[in-house]
């Protein structure tokens, strides 16, 4: 371990979450570990209580919350808030994540992340598996990965992946290092965890372990997910994103130019589905690909969504 007060930093984005910042919260005091850890809380001037269930666990847990509140709302300001208030703050080697709408359900799951980096200095991100669950806190049934095996990730499954389906946001632990090396380009709008996770992929091993050990609320309020509904804000999305990942595929020299395709591809096929454009979608390989992929079950349930949602 390095010669530092806290071996790992937590940060967590809230905004609006009084709904959820509790169980947030709770599971970050409830870690179980043999370390001193810290976690930074910010507050994006939230109006609905967040900083007042905020401050109650500062007051009680001092040596592990560690609050930032503003008191105007730096995101629709467009500041870099990691990058302002977050990054200069943390002092652990290694770095994990949990937004204010999410939570971890495993009072291990710091230290077996933590033991498994220190024995593999070769790791750059560890990860595991995650469960959805309605807004309301009540379990969908679905697992953010379905596989059962303790493995390493390639760069190019990540890539390909479109940043969803092998692991989620509030799984990453990663060393803190290598994120202040990453080039100022190698980001996506509205999607940090993915050009995130592809750099990480490329200086060093993706761990994953099987075992779910955060919850992933869909469509909380405020999040990515229930804004990005409109199908024309929707389409513009896709465009931008598409072309970033064509600007991540010059900062990789090309190495990866196959899996950028891929993953531009995926990025069309949830447009399609978004558009109900089923035709489309059955009348090209790529497509039919990315639609069977995860089995039968899943492609029904698809099929039907497209079927059945209303103009």
């Amino acid at each position: 371990m390095e010669n530092s007060e806290y071996v790992l930093t937590v940060y967590c984005l809230v905004y609006n979450h009084a709904k959820y910042v509790r169980n947030t919260l709770e599971g970050f005091v409830s870690q179980e570990t043999n370390y001193k850890y810290e976690v930074i809380v910010h507050d994006d001037a939230s109006t609905d209580g967040s900083q007042e269930i905020i401050r109650e666990y500062a007051e009680k847990y001092p040596d592990i919350i560690k609050p930032v509140f503003q008191k105007e709302n730096q995101y629709s300001k467009k500041v870099g808030i990691y990058k302002t208030f977050i990054s200069p703050m943390i002092s652990g080697k290694y770095v994990a994540i949990c937004e204010g709408d999410d939570y971890w359900c495993d009072n291990n799951k710091l230290q077996k992340q933590i033991d498994y980096m220190e024995n593999h200095p070769e790791c750059s991100l560890c990860v595991h598996n995650t469960e959805m669950i309605k807004e309301n806190g009540k379990g969908l049934g679905i697992l953010y990965n379905n596989s059962k095996k303790e493995e390493d990730y390639t760069v190019q499954e990540i890539i390909e992946c479109g940043g969803g389906g092998l692991f989620h946001t509030s799984s990453f632990m990663y060393v803190k290092e290598l994120r202040d090396d990453r080039p100022r380009d190698f980001k996506m709008s509205g999607a940090g965890d993915y050009p995130l996770a592809i750099y990480l992929a490329t200086r060093g091993n993706v761990h994953y372990f099987p075992q779910i050990m955060s919850k992933y609320r869909v469509n909380a309020v405020g999040s990515w997910t229930s804004k990005n509904t409109d199908n024309d804000v929707h389409e513009k999305t896709a465009i931008l994103h598409k072309s970033e990942l064509d600007r991540l595929d010059d900062l990789t020299d090309h190495k990866y130019t196959d899996s950028f395709t891929i993953a531009k591809d995926r990025i069309t096929y949830k447009d399609l589905v978004k558009k109900k454009k089923l035709g489309t979608i059955l009348s090209e390989k790529k497509y039919r690909y990315f639609l069977f992929e995860k089995g039968f079950v899943k492609c029904m349930r698809t099929i039907l969504k497209i079927l059945l949602k209303k103009n």
